[in-house]
């Protein structure tokens, strides 16, 4: 298990890195996105229409992405809450019992 948790530590730098580069993606397909709706008073032509859904399209993709990432981040994180949590009492209600034997002899 310790192995485990070595390779996500040498992992995450890299993890962090690329799900910052897929949140800029998803920035600037927004921003091209908002810059495309923002035409006030053009109606829109079909190019701007296919771009538009095209960045949308791709913001959606990396959205998916992002999100994916930060679900098993969050199952991880569940699962070191749950052990941290397992041991605690588990090390509390020994040296609650030692502490009861030791007070009876």
């Amino acid at each position: 298990m310790s192995s485990n948790g070595i390779n996500r530590e040498k992992s995450t730098p890299v993890s962090v890195s690329n799900t910052l580069s897929q949140l800029q993606i998803l920035e600037e397909a927004l921003a091209g996105a908002n810059s495309v709706l923002a035409r006030e008073g053009e109606e829109l032509n079909e190019r701007d229409l296919a771009q538009l859904l095209k960045e949308l399209e791709a913001a959606d993709d990396v959205a998916d992405g992002v999100e994916t990432k930060l679900d098993e981040l969050l199952k991880n994180i569940g699962g070191m809450l749950e052990g941290l949590e397992g041991a605690g009492p588990q090390g509390n209600n020994m040296s609650e019992g030692e502490n009861k034997s030791s007070s009876g002899s």
